[in-house]
Formats: C-alpha cells, structure tokens, sequence
C-alpha cells in the first residue's frame, strides 16, 4: 500500500493539493499508525517490511466474531513474532501521548 501510495504522489495535484510528502515520509517520520488484530495472519511480516513502531493492537470487546477476550494471549503466542514488538502498548504511547 504504501508502494501505491509513493506511486500516486503529485505535490499540488487536485487529488492531493495540501500532501507535501511521500507517504513512506511520513511514515518514517513515525506519523501513520494501523492497527492489528490478534488473528490478522501476516502480522510479522508487516513488522518485518514496514518496522515496529507503527502497529497499534486492536481489540473490540466484548463484540462477538472478534477473539475477545484471548486477543493479548494470541499476539504473545505467536512465535514469529519479534519479543520486542511493541504493539501491544508501547506504540500506543507514541500515538496517544497522554497514555504515558
């Protein structure tokens, strides 16, 4: 998406007229945030492509068809991932300050 997205950029065009940067820009300089959920299947691979500070876990409890309440244990248990992943908190400082 991101690939796209860089692809798609015309400073001032009529599609875009106020985006000054690249969105692989924007994203480097720690301003885009997505969020995961527990059971996404591709999960370590948008890590290991796009790094670890972005990703924001997800959960919407208690809906059904979401795999509330196991969501923390799902992401802790997937062996793929890098232990120091911080999408289950410390991103979410970054984003939302406040919660510091």
């Amino acid at each position: 998406m991101v690939e796209q997205l860089d692809g798609a950029f015309h400073p001032g065009s009529a599609a875009t007229p106020n985006l000054r940067r690249r969105t692989s820009e924007i994203l480097a300089a720690g301003q885009i945030f997505c969020s995961v959920e527990a059971d996404e299947e591709y999960i370590e691979h948008a890590i290991e492509a796009l790094g670890e500070d972005i990703w924001l876990f997800s959960t919407d409890c208690p809906h059904s068809g979401t795999p509330w309440p196991d969501g923390v244990a799902m992401i802790t248990e997937r062996s793929e991932l890098p232990e120091s992943a911080k999408l289950l908190g410390e991103n979410a400082k970054q984003f939302l300050p406040r919660l510091a």
